[in-house]
């Protein structure tokens, strides 16, 4: 981690902690993303193929690069450093069904989710409203009705 010489002069109220937290989220969200792309790629495959369940998967890793790229926007625009970290390959590369796909996919939900509320729990600590309206207004009823839809589809 090396500390920048000058602060940004636009920084204002935006806490190092924030910034670590932001960070944390937009490595975890690149690692799943990896791991829908491969998911994909195994649901995409003539001996595996599911009508459409790759179609979902590919939107969802797009979508999540979408966020990476929000948050990285986010992070410059309050004046703070991204941090870039390497994305680890996928553990799995192969299911034994779609059911298998869709409880890990509950369950990398789920830690997108709790990194989310961790974020804004320490921008609530710092007195930063507005990573907590980021938070609040976008992140997590997105992952709340993700997380719902996915459940329910078990």
């Amino acid at each position: 981690d090396s500390k920048p010489a000058v602060m940004s002069q636009i920084r204002v109220n935006f806490t190092e902690e924030c910034e670590k937290v932001i960070n944390q989220l937009i490595h975890k969200l690149q690692e799943v993303a990896e791991i829908y792309q491969t998911m994909a790629c195994h649901f995409q495959r003539d001996d595996v193929a599911i009508r459409g369940f790759e179609m979902l998967l590919w939107r969802r890793s797009d979508q999540l690069r979408l966020r990476i790229t929000h948050l990285i926007r986010y992070i410059n625009m309050r004046g703070g450093r991204v941090q870039f970290f390497d994305i680890p390959k996928p553990q799995q590369t192969e299911w034994k069904n779609m059911v298998e796909a869709m409880q890990n996919k509950l369950t990398l939900e789920k830690e997108i989710c709790q990194l989310a509320e961790q974020l804004y729990k320490v921008a609530e600590k710092s007195t930063d409203p507005e990573t907590q309206e980021l938070v609040h207004a976008q992140i997590l009823p997105e992952q709340s009705m993700l997380i719902k839809k996915i459940a329910d589809s078990i």
